[in-house]
């Protein structure tokens, strides 16, 4: 049988809520100003004016993403600020604390509250592109390849680390304000909407988990699609890899050549750039692997280990095949 669509309430003394009138005045598309809602008081009114002027009215709705979309926004600024930095003498570790100050610092301010929100995965592809400015990477890099060389941890593991932590603060002292709501109720069992992502249920099953970032990040690199170009020798962790002391020049065609994706001749012509995929040896395609292993002309004096620790000599290998990555 099919059920009645449900009536509006018409008692003259039923009040709406401040969330009712807010979803009215979105769903309808008018302002408050137009929206008459019979008894509604005008302390009311005069607060979901002020929400819906200085675009608040999401946190009502249960929905972030004007907040996200404004967060990228930010983002997008600050990651303009270091990309005019990039032909400085930084190096890569002074880019990966100046990106964590004034750009992770922002992403992540109050995660914890927006998280869970569907929304928040908009904002990884704009930390994505800080960690393209860190690396030197291109854009045809997998994304799982860029934290690990960075040696910042992906931002869902961040969050997810920021609101372990204030759990954990929380279940620890009976003064905390969100004591009672984590600590003095069971937070299993049915959920009345399953759409929603409470704190509090989100928070329970970290602290339950012991959640560490290190291992939920290993975890995950487990799971990147093998094999591993047989080059990337680096493994996932909260420190720069080897070579982050190197001139930014031979550090970004040091990661080059560690993932693979670089302005060598196959990926060149593979982007319409090059007519041909052919390498200076006379080799059909220039790879990073026949670079760094067949290469009769620009194979590296010390093999891969150039790679994982460059001498003064491997330093000035990358200068000269800079060209190429």
């Amino acid at each position: 049988m099919r059920s009645q669509p449900k009536q509006p309430n018409t008692d003259p003394k039923h009040v709406p809520s401040l969330g009712q009138a807010a979803r009215t005045a979105v769903r309808e598309g008018v302002t408050l100003l137009q929206l008459n809602v019979e008894g509604l008081t005008k302390a009311k009114i005069n607060i979901l004016e002020h929400l819906v002027s200085t675009h608040k009215v999401t946190t009502i709705l249960l929905q972030y993403k004007p907040h996200i979309a404004a967060l990228r926004s930010k983002i997008s600024a600050r990651n303009n600020l270091l990309r005019c930095l990039v032909g400085s003498s930084w190096g890569a570790s002074t880019f990966r604390t100046a990106a964590l100050a004034i750009v992770h610092s922002a992403a992540e301010y109050a995660a914890p509250v927006w998280c869970r929100s569907v929304h928040a995965k908009k904002l990884d592809t704009t930390l994505n592109e800080t960690l393209r400015i860190i690396t030197g990477c291109l854009r045809s890099t997998p994304v799982a390849f860029m934290p690990v060389l960075a040696g910042i941890a992906p931002p869902k593991h961040r969050r997810a680390q920021a609101t372990h932590k204030i759990a954990c603060q929380a279940m620890d002292s009976i003064n905390h304000p969100l004591h009672a709501t984590l600590g003095g109720q069971p937070h299993g069992g049915r959920q009345r909407l399953v759409s929603r992502r409470p704190f509090s249920r989100h928070a329970a099953a970290l602290v339950a988990a012991g959640f560490n970032i290190n291992t939920a990040w290993c975890d995950d690199w487990k799971e990147v699609s093998r094999p591993l170009p047989p080059q990337f020798n680096v493994e996932p962790s909260t420190t720069t890899p080897t070579g982050a002391d190197l001139p930014r020049k031979a550090w970004t065609t040091l990661n080059r050549l560690r993932t693979g994706v670089g302005r060598f001749g196959k990926c060149m012509h593979r982007w319409g750039l090059k007519t041909s995929s052919s390498c200076i040896c006379g080799a059909e395609s220039q790879t990073a692997e026949h670079i760094l292993f067949d290469c009769r002309v620009l194979h590296p004096p010390m093999g891969q280990d150039d790679l994982k620790s460059p001498d003064e000599e491997g330093k000035r290998w990358l200068q000269l095949v800079a060209e190429y990555a």
